[in-house]
C-alpha cells in the first residue's frame, strides 16, 4: 500500500471512530516516513482517543524532537504541549521546552537539572537526542492534577497598553517603510524560562479543518491565537464586500485586537486548509503586559503596525493604492492620541487637517436650535475633515471621541501638496462626497461633510 492510499485510508478510519486501525496505520507510516513529525502527531492523536496517553506522550515527544531537529521550533513547541496537556510537569518535555527557549534567544542551552533523581535527555544535537523511530516500548510516567483557574479578567488590556505609551510617533517617523506583511510578535522570545514554560501550560492546542472559521466577525473575544502549522485567511465584511487583510501562515499571531481594544472582533479568520493553532487567553496576555517590559514593547509595535495595515486596506483613502503607494502615502500622516470626549473637530472653526480613524469611535454631531444632532458614529479607517479642507471655511459640525482612541492627522499644509503629488486623491474624495449625498447627505463610503 502506497503512503497516499495509507493516509487517506488512516484518515477515514479515525473519522469513523475506528482509532485502533487507525493508529495501526499511522504506526506504520511513521516508521516509513521517519522525517515526517506530522506523522506521529497525528499517531499521539489517536492513541489519545484510545486512552492510551503513555503511547500517546511518545509519539509528541519523538515529533517534539523531530521538529526540533528540523528547526521547527514552533511546531516542536505544540507537540510538547501535547505532552504536557497529558503529563503535566512531564521532565523531558519540560527540558525540551527549556532548551527550544534557549534556542529561540541565540543561547547556549541550559544545563541538565535533574530532579527526583531522574537524569533529564542531553540538548538536541547530542548523540542521545537525535530523533528516531517510533518506539512505543519506552516506558513512559503518566502524572495528572489540575491547572489552576485564569484570573477574572478585569482590567481593559487597551488601557494598559495606552500606559506603555504604546503609539509613539516618532517611531512611525523614522521607519521608511511599512512591512511588507504583518510582523510576528516575539512574544516567546524575551520570557524568562519559568515565564515561557507557564505560558505553554497555560495555552490550548486546536486543530482546524479546512473552511473552519477561527474568530468571528462581530464576536466579543476572549482568546488570541499563533498559528503552528497551516494557512489561515483574515476576511472583513464591509457591506456587500468581503475585503481580505492578510494570509497568516506558520508563526503569524490573530485575534489578539479584540483583546487589546475590548472590543468585537473587527473580521473573520477561517481556515484555508487544515492548521494547528495555539490558543491563549485575554489573562495570559494581560498577565505578559504587566510582567515583562519586553513583551508590551513587542506588542506596542505590532499593534501599531496592525492597525496601519488594517487601515491600509479598509480605508477608502488608502485601498485605490497599492501597498507601496499607500504606505508612501501614509508616512505623511501623524498618530495622534484622542482622550475619551475629546472633541477633535469643532463646529464653526476651520479643521486643523484631514483625519483618519486609527482605533476607537468616534460621534459627529451638529449644533442645530440649542441641541447637538448626531448625525454619525466613525470607526476605523473612516474619515473626517476632508471636505472642509477641500471647499474650504469652517467645519460644519463636530467629531468628538466616545472612548480613548488613536487617529492619522495629516496637517492642512501637507493635504495640499499630497493632492498636488496625487491628483487622483482629490477624485476619490470627490467620489466619497457624491456617494454621501446619494446616501441623504449625511455620509456615505467612510465620508462625512466636516
Amino acid at each position: 500500500m502506497n503512503a497516499r492510499k495509507r493516509k487517506d485510508e488512516a484518515a477515514a478510519a479515525l473519522a469513523k471512530g475506528k482509532f485502533a486501525r487507525a493508529a495501526a496505520l499511522y504506526v506504520a507510516l511513521a516508521k516509513e516516513n521517519p522525517r515526517d513529525p506530522q506523522l506521529l502527531v497525528r499517531l499521539g492523536e489517536v492513541q489519545r482517543k484510545r486512552g492510551k496517553d503513555a503511547e500517546s506522550i511518545l509519539a509528541f515527544l519523538a515529533a517534539g524532537r523531530r521538529f526540533a531537529a528540523d528547526g521547527l521550533l514552533l511546531r516542536a513547541i505544540a507537540a510538547l504541549k501535547l505532552v504536557l496537556e497529558i503529563a503535566p510537569g512531564h521532565e523531558e518535555a519540560e527540558a525540551l521546552l527549556a532548551e527550544l527557549h534557549a534556542r529561540r534567544l541565540g543561547r547556549p542551552p541550559p544545563p541538565p537539572t535533574p530532579a527526583r533523581g531522574t537524569p533529564l535527555p542531553k540538548p538536541a544535537g547530542a548523540p542521545a537526542s537525535t530523533p528516531g523511530p517510533y518506539t512505543p516500548s519506552q516506558p513512559v510516567q503518566v502524572v495528572r492534577f489540575s491547572q489552576p483557574p485564569a484570573p477574572p479578567d478585569v482590567e481593559r488590556l487597551d488601557e494598559m497598553l495606552f500606559q506603555i505609551d504604546i503609539v509613539d510617533a516618532r517611531e512611525l517617523d523614522r521607519e521608511a517603510t511599512l512591512p511588507p506583511a504583518l510582523p510576528e510578535i516575539p512574544l516567546f522570545a524575551d520570557l524568562a524560562p519559568a515565564a515561557f514554560r507557564k505560558l505553554i501550560d497555560r495555552s490550548r492546542h486546536q486543530r482546524l479543518a479546512p473552511g473552519e472559521i477561527a474568530v468571528r466577525q462581530g464576536e466579543r473575544g476572549d482568546a488570541f491565537y499563533v498559528v503552528v502549522d497551516g494557512s489561515l485567511e483574515v476576511v472583513r465584511e464591509m457591506g456587500a464586500q468581503h475585503v481580505r487583510l492578510a494570509v497568516l501562515e506558520d508563526g503569524a499571531f490573530f485575534g489578539e485586537m479584540a483583546l487589546l481594544t475590548a472590543s468585537a472582533r473587527t473580521a473573520s479568520v477561517v481556515a484555508l486548509r487544515e492548521s494547528e493553532v495555539l490558543q491563549f487567553t485575554s489573562a495570559d496576555l494581560r498577565q505578559l503586559v504587566r510582567d515583562h517590559t519586553s513583551v508590551a514593547t513587542a506588542l506596542r509595535r505590532f499593534y501599531r503596525q496592525r492597525l496601519l495595515a488594517n487601515v491600509l486596506a479598509t480605508s477608502p483613502l488608502f485601498r485605490p493604492f497599492d501597498r507601496a503607494t499607500g504606505a508612501e502615502l501614509i508616512r505623511q500622516f501623524r498618530t495622534r492620541e484622542v482622550a475619551a470626549g475629546e472633541t477633535v473637530v469643532e463646529q464653526g472653526v476651520p479643521v486643523e487637517g484631514l483625519f483618519v480613524v486609527l482605533h476607537g469611535t468616534f460621534d459627529v454631531v451638529r449644533r442645530q436650535d440649542g441641541a447637538e444632532k448626531p448625525l454619525a458614529i466613525l470607526r476605523e479607517g473612516e474619515l473626517f475633515g476632508e471636505q472642509s479642507l477641500l471647499h474650504g471655511g469652517q467645519a460644519s459640525a463636530s467629531c468628538r471621541a466616545r472612548s480613548r482612541g488613536m487617529v492619522l492627522r495629516l496637517p492642512r499644509e501637507a493635504f495640499s501638496a499630497l493632492l498636488d503629488r496625487h491628483p487622483s486623491i482629490r477624485e476619490t474624495l470627490g467620489r466619497l462626497d457624491l456617494e454621501r449625498q446619494r446616501a441623504g447627505g449625511i455620509r456615505g463610503g467612510g465620508s462625512l461633510l466636516v
